[in-house]
């Protein structure tokens, strides 16, 4: 009776099914529609399609698992979005690992609203906190309940059903996409979100959990109702709200390194030159810009450490402050007087749609002696950028200058970059000057946040341990019969490192393990294989070997992996070599890096 009675009233915080029934379709455990989000999904939460092809013509269902299962709520509300005045929001959410960055440009979500065809949601609010709200302390940390992100709204080829009403065509489900626009340092984030129409504000709009068959409990979502945040739960095998669940969601955008390992092109400098007409692949807000205000797509970066915002050919190799605050909008990273030729390099890579990053690798000071400066300069589609100085190098005659300016002479401010920064709309233009020798930027990780108060703008920020690893690697002990191996290209976090064994004649069957380095750890010659030896725990993973003996291995943007000494070795099976019928390659300690 309350069921019935609660979906009669149009409860805006769940949508429950009629209890009993005899199920329309057998659900096969595991069964999910393939994601076909694009190259550009950086998370997804989990699954909401259980029965792909299986609902009315054809198209996929999301079905409720009410008889086999006796779950009870086919959507949980979601209507409270900047116009509504049903204030019912969902919220689930996501971790962002150590040593990556997540720029996430838009949130898709899944709805519906019960008996509507052919529906448009055109109202959705979006919000992060940086701690589960339900739970304590936490802090919005992007977005806000009244601001309208709505993207897109797109009848996905779907439906909501339950397992006794397969055929129904009664709810639509929509693909809502939300502008977020925003990057997230590691951490862990709860996203919230609400989805209406504005024509309509006081209609309930709904969204199906994580859907699996066969499976319960799916997570950990959370709803907020008026004023209070409460667990999202399903009835199930175990009794009434025994079941926490997940909400689906997607994150679009672009994982990025916090030392980007994909440096891309190589410009070739010589001393004091600068390369133009570099193309980001996006619109960059220029520096004090409000939203929708002056934007570039092509820069211009300069082998004494600064990107010119504005693509001048300028090549100064003498920081001034007179000159910083006066000139050309740039980021300097910082300007100083570095000295290409003197083996190091200046890279560029337009490396998705939503960031650029420019990197001057082991350059040198001129008149610094070796000194070999590590910079990297991350640039984000929604203004945000991040500097990396591994090492700033600050043997020089110069005064170098870090920041960024709006140029003309616009308001700016001298800042202790080091402590971080909140900013004040209005002053764009934010730089840091050293005394020769006594730059402290060095092993510090910076990101700029564009900010306004929706009259002008400024940056804050933020400053954390820079995070590059240099990778290395040794051979740690020998092979036997011959066989050798050597690293052709070392461990790179969010690229790849390389092998190269020599294979000995008579293989028919070749593999990399790799496991924890430990020299001599295990003699085969009581197994039968004489003078060889295990060098590692070979714990871990095997990886193919080519029939030249080479061996790639991938290795993810993680900087706990950084340093971690991984032990290689290649293994042969070569029949008649000995009782064992194996050959080992040398034994390799590769230790991950960034560079």
């Amino acid at each position: 009776m309350l069921a019935t009675l609660a979906h009669a009233q149009g409860n805006p915080a769940q949508e429950l099914a009629t209890a009993g029934g005899i199920s329309q379709i057998k659900l096969q455990p595991g069964a999910s529609r393939g994601s076909a989000e694009g190259a550009n999904v950086i998370y997804n939460n989990g699954p909401f399609i259980n029965a792909p092809g299986g609902g009315a013509g054809g198209l996929d269902a999301s079905v409720l698992q009410s008889s086999s299962r006796a779950h009870n709520i086919i959507g949980y509300g979601v209507s409270g979005a900047s116009t509504s005045t049903v204030v019912v929001r969902l919220a689930d959410d996501f971790t962002v690992p150590a040593g990556q960055m997540w720029y996430v440009d838009s949130l898709k979500v899944w709805c519906y609203r019960t008996g509507s065809v052919g529906l448009v949601f055109d109202d959705a609010v979006c919000q992060v906190w940086d701690a589960n709200p339900a739970a304590g302390p936490a802090n919005v940390v992007f977005g806000n309940t009244t601001t309208n992100r709505i993207r897109s709204s797109t009848f996905d080829n779907a439906y909501r059903v339950t397992e006794t009403t397969l055929p129904a065509t009664n709810r639509e489900l929509h693909e809502v996409e939300i502008n977020v626009g925003h990057l997230f340092k590691p951490g862990t984030y709860w996203i919230e979100w609400g989805v209406n129409q504005i024509a309509t504000p006081a209609s309930n709009t709904f969204a199906p959990p994580v859907t699996i068959n066969g499976v319960d409990t799916t997570g950990n979502g959370i709803q907020f109702i008026t004023s209070t945040w409460g667990p999202l739960l399903m009835n199930g095998p175990g009794g009434v709200n025994a079941h926490p669940q997940d909400m689906p969601f997607v994150l679009c955008g672009v994982k990025a390194c916090c030392w980007e390992p994909g440096l891309g092109t190589n410009l070739g400098h010589g001393d004091d030159s600068v390369t133009q007409n570099l193309a980001l692949g996006f619109n960059f807000p220029m520096p004090g810009a409000l939203p929708g205000g002056a934007t570039t797509n092509l820069v211009s970066v300069a082998s004494n450490g600064y990107v010119n915002l504005d693509n001048a050919a300028s090549s100064d190799f003498t920081p001034t402050v007179a000159e910083f605050t006066s000139l050309n909008p740039r980021i300097a990273v910082p300007w100083d007087d570095y000295f290409a030729p003197g083996g190091g390099s200046v890279w560029f890579n337009a490396a998705s749609p939503y960031h650029a990053v420019a990197t001057w690798l082991r350059i040198d000071t001129f008149s610094g002696g070796t000194t070999q400066s590590m910079l990297q300069l991350q640039m984000f589609k929604n203004g945000t950028f991040t500097i990396n100085c591994w090492r700033h190098e600050p043997v020089t005659p110069r005064t170098p200058v870090f920041g960024v300016t709006a140029g003309a002479s616009a308001a700016s401010v001298a800042i202790d970059a080091t402590a971080g920064h909140a900013g004040v709309p209005g002053v764009a233009t934010i730089y840091e000057t050293f005394a020769s020798g006594a730059s402290d930027l060095s092993g510090n990780f910076f990101c700029f946040r564009p900010i306004n108060d929706g009259v002008a703008a400024s940056y804050n920020v933020e400053v954390s341990p820079a995070c590059c690893t240099f990778a290395s690697s040794a051979v740690i002990g020998p092979g036997c019969f011959g066989m050798t191996s050597a690293v052709t290209r070392e461990l790179i976090l969010g690229g790849v490192g390389a092998t190269q064994t020599s294979l000995l004649p008579g293989t028919v069957g070749q593999v990399t393990l790799i496991g924890i380095a430990a020299p001599n750890l295990f003699d085969l010659a009581p197994l039968g294989a004489p003078t060889c030896f295990v060098h590692h725990t070979n714990n871990l993973l095997s990886l193919p070997m080519d029939g030249a003996g080479l061996t790639v291995i991938p290795l993810p943007c993680l900087q706990v992996l950084a340093g971690i000494p991984l032990g290689v070795q290649g293994v042969a099976i070569v029949p008649g070599l000995n009782a064992l019928n194996v050959a080992v390659g040398d034994g390799l300690q590769m230790n991950p890096g960034n560079n």
